[in-house]
């Protein structure tokens, strides 16, 4: 793409805005990097999901707009590329009475580096990402 793509992270399974899994193309036994720069490519993938089952690798290419995740699914990660269509989705879902508009979303951190205080593995070091 012209552009590097931003995503918005998340734990858990990728849900539409009415709780399903929505349409997409399941790639087995490839890296979480390979899943993203292919979802990236694709003008109509809007979100990628990776994580494992059992001792294999899963990556999703959603092609329906996500809202929200399953947040009991261990070890799934959701990924949504950062678009007017996917921000117009979440004003949509704003009842209309809300006086404040929603909290602005912030891209991730490329590639997501875990690092607690002093530089030892297993903390985040961006402020955009899900801890595990």
């Amino acid at each position: 793409p012209p552009f590097p793509t931003r995503w918005l992270n998340s734990t858990g399974g990728c849900a539409t805005p009415h709780g399903g899994t929505g349409r997409y193309d399941e790639r087995w036994q490839v890296s979480e990097i390979v899943c993203r720069d292919e979802c990236a490519r694709m003008i109509d993938c809007l979100a990628y999901e990776f994580g494992q089952v059992g001792s294999f690798s899963l990556c999703e290419l959603h092609r329906e707009v996500i809202a929200k995740t399953f947040r009991g699914e261990r070890g799934v990660t959701c990924h949504v590329k950062d678009s007017d269509q996917f921000r117009s989705m979440l004003w949509s879902l704003m009842p209309s009475t809300s006086p404040l508009p929603p909290q602005p979303l912030l891209p991730s951190a490329s590639p997501v580096e875990w690092a607690p205080p002093g530089g030892v593995q297993g903390a985040c070091r961006s402020a955009t990402c899900d801890m595990p």
